[in-house]
């Protein structure tokens, strides 16, 4: 962890719609050492009730979660115009979710497992507003 990076989030408002409990653990600890204030978490359901009154400044969704994935948690929060960033958690490896997750407007993928460096990593490029880098694809043809 980088010295700047301990205020980081300056006692931001955090969401976290994580199912599993060592995810959210692990996940609540990183936070903290960047200067996470107000963190609320529950079930999809619950936490996407509880948005309006809440108004985190950040979101953290899970992917894979029933009955509602990630996928769903960011159409319920795009189609309320919640415009608030979206950090989504995805099993690394999986592709499909990865594509999914940013075509439905995540701000950052958090690949699982993953360590406080990846968490800071990505709450940073939210925070300081870094876009993610563009893809370079080569075309052949004629």
């Amino acid at each position: 962890m980088l010295p700047g990076d301990k205020n980081l989030l300056k006692g931001a408002k955090l969401m976290l719609i994580v199912e599993r409990q060592l995810t959210r653990e692990l996940l609540v600890s990183a936070l903290k050492q960047v200067g996470a204030g107000a963190t609320v978490h529950g079930p999809a359901h619950e936490m996407l009730q509880r948005v309006p009154e809440f108004k985190p400044e950040l979101i953290f969704c899970e992917f894979a979660m029933e009955p509602l994935d990630g996928f769903a948690c960011m159409h319920h929060l795009r189609s309320h115009k919640v415009m608030t960033p979206v950090a989504m958690l995805v099993h690394k490896g999986d592709t499909q979710a990865m594509a999914k997750s940013k075509s439905a407007g995540a701000a950052q993928i958090i690949q699982v497992p993953f360590t406080v460096t990846d968490v800071i990593a990505s709450v940073g490029k939210i925070v300081n507003g870094e876009p993610e880098p563009k893809r370079r694809e080569l075309y052949f043809g004629d």
